[in-house]
């Protein structure tokens, strides 16, 4: 993945059906960071990306309820995403297309 701005439209796949949602990622040598807008608030996000694609973020998702840490891994590229995102003992796929913008 190439250094840069990048802006997906993202589809989370839960038990109650899809969340749309938005992350904005930024990479630089590596490192990433960004946010996640998902279920109405925006979350700060942080990770690695190798050249090859394959990268992990993390942060907190917030809820009106309570806040709670998330491991996103997978793979990234200049069009698309596929990651298996972990918070707490559940894991959901989350995939999503790149958007006009960055």
């Amino acid at each position: 993945m190439k250094m840069g701005e990048y802006l997906y439209a993202i589809t989370v796949k839960t038990l109650i059906g899809e969340r749309h949602g938005e992350l904005a990622l930024n990479s630089l040598k590596g490192a990433c960071s960004g946010t996640l807008g998902l279920l109405g608030m925006i979350n700060a996000i942080s990770g690695n990306i190798r050249q090859d694609g394959e990268g992990m973020v993390d942060g907190t998702l917030k809820t009106l309820l309570r806040s709670l840490p998330f491991t996103a891994k997978g793979s990234f590229t200049e069009d698309a995403l596929k990651l298996k995102l972990t918070c707490g003992k559940r894991t959901y796929d989350v995939y999503g297309r790149r958007k006009e913008g960055r």
